[in-house]
C-alpha cells in the first residue's frame, strides 16, 4: 500500500448499483492504494507520482475503473486535517 486511504465514503450511486459489483469495487480499491490507477493517461498517472513524492501537499490520488457491468468508477484519495478520505463515486457525480 503505497498511501492510506482513511476514511471511505461511497456515493449515492454507487452504493445503490448491483451489489454484486462489491467484490470487485474492492479490488479496484486495493488496485487504487497500490499504484494501479486504472484507465488514465500517463499526465494524471504522473500528476498521482507528483501527489505522492510531496506528501498530498497539493492535489489527489484519482484512479479510473471500468466495472465488468460497464460501468466506470472513480476513487479519489485526498488529505483531509486529520487524516485522509477516499471517495468512489460515478463519473456522473464528479
Amino acid at each position: 500500500m503505497l498511501f492510506s486511504l482513511g476514511k471511505i465514503y461511497i456515493t449515492a450511486g454507487v452504493n445503490f448499483s448491483d451489489k454484486k459489483l462489491y467484490p470487485e469495487i474492492s479490488k479496484c480499491i486495493r488496485r487504487h492504494c497500490g499504484g494501479d490507477y486504472g484507465e488514465l493517461d500517463e499526465f494524471d498517472k504522473k500528476e498521482n507520482s507528483l501527489v505522492l513524492e510531496k506528501g498530498f501537499i497539493h492535489g489527489r490520488i484519482f484512479s479510473r475503473y471500468t466495472l465488468s457491468s460497464g460501468d466506470a468508477i472513480y476513487i479519489i484519495t485526498t488529505k483531509v486535517d486529520n487524516g485522509y478520505a477516499t471517495t468512489i463515486m460515478l463519473p456522473s457525480e464528479y
